[in-house]
């Protein structure tokens, strides 16, 4: 469901580009808080599989979801000065568009790969 949940807020995020924050600013964050709250539950429910010994549980979740903020602000930190270079560039929207497609193609294929247990 977690691959699912990816593609849903890219679909939205492809098909709403001008409003991504103002189409019912309120329900897009809201979305995203809660996809992120089923990714984090998703990964506690990965350390509970590898069996993490209870007494170890929540430091391992913790120091496991503060790794994962850190990487997220290191891809914010060197995404964003690109993103605020090429922002204005006529051919921008559309590579945006193209990749949000590529990772919807991704995620829905990681999807069914799962279901299918294949």
């Amino acid at each position: 469901m977690i691959a699912l949940s990816i593609a849903y807020v890219e679909f939205t995020s492809v098909f709403s580009w001008d409003n991504l924050f103002v189409w019912g600013s309120r329900s897009k964050m809201v979305a995203i808080f809660f996809f992120g709250l089923f990714h984090g539950l998703g990964f506690a429910g990965l350390l509970r599989e590898i069996n993490i010994p209870a007494d170890k549980f929540v430091s391992s979740l913790l120091s496991f979801n503060l790794g994962i903020e850190w990487w997220q602000l290191v891809i914010v930190w060197i995404a964003f000065p690109i993103i605020y270079a090429f922002r204005h560039k006529i051919w921008y929207p559309k590579f945006i568009r193209v990749f949000s497609v590529l990772i919807i193609a991704i995620a829905i294929y990681w999807f069914i790969e799962r279901v299918m247990n294949i």
